[in-house]
């Protein structure tokens, strides 16, 4: 992880629990933030997980595009050292 994904995480954690925390007066203020930290760290924490998945998935791709180019080169030499 690199802290260009941890800030892209807090803004977007930030842009979607901002607008959803309503406070009503008959409401407790402690029950509210308490709402507000949980949803921060429940919304944080799924951003990460996503970020590193897509990361994951990227050099996932990347590496097997690799192996198949390594393997096409493979095989070429192969077929020319056959003849």
């Amino acid at each position: 992880m690199t802290k260009i994904h941890i800030w892209l995480a807090l803004i977007l954690t930030i842009l979607l629990v901002a607008p959803l925390n309503w406070y009503f007066s008959n409401t407790s203020l402690f029950l509210v933030i308490i709402g507000i930290i949980t949803k921060f760290c429940l919304y944080f924490l799924g951003i990460l997980v996503m970020i590193r998945l897509l990361q994951y998935l990227k050099d996932r791709a990347s590496y097997e595009k690799q192996l198949l180019e390594h393997l096409k080169e493979l095989k070429s030499v192969i077929d020319r050292q056959k003849k």
